[in-house]
């Protein structure tokens, strides 16, 4: 018995620290996303620094300052504020990488869900294809 308890401490211990938020819903799909979308970006990770709960907020997290490339929806600026709480649904991003980000804004602050299809713009190029067909038809 001692040795069950021990194995799934040393389980725990193990497991709890590399886990990740559950999307509930499942992942979004990529229509649904792009309409619940303030923006959808082509930027860049310019910086990024430890910040306070944002009013309202239960969480500190992390805010990055994004240079924006391309706009495929909406109507960002040239540069877009993001925060990422910290939790296990933050979306972390690399300071100097360039994105696919789907923006959203709730209570006027801007992140990237989890849960959707935001990524690096090396592992997005058929979606960002298919953005950009969409957005030439007017979609």
């Amino acid at each position: 018995m001692r040795y069950a308890t021990r194995a799934l401490v040393i389980g725990a211990l193990v497991v709890v620290p590399c886990a990740r938020a559950v999307c509930i819903d499942g992942h979004i799909p990529k229509a649904a996303e792009v309409e619940q979308s303030w923006a959808v970006v082509i930027a860049s990770v310019e910086s990024e620094r430890e910040v306070p709960p944002p009013r309202g907020g239960e969480y500190p997290g992390t805010e990055y300052e994004l240079k924006v490339h391309e706009v495929l929806r909406g109507k960002p600026g040239r540069e877009v504020r993001l925060f990422s709480e910290h939790t296990s649904g933050a979306y972390p991003m690399d300071v100097g990488s360039t994105y696919l980000a789907f923006i959203r804004r709730r209570d006027g602050v801007s992140f990237i869900d989890y849960c959707g299809n935001s990524g690096k713009v090396a592992v997005s190029q058929d979606l960002i294809r298919e953005l950009r067909a969409s957005a030439a038809k007017g979609k």
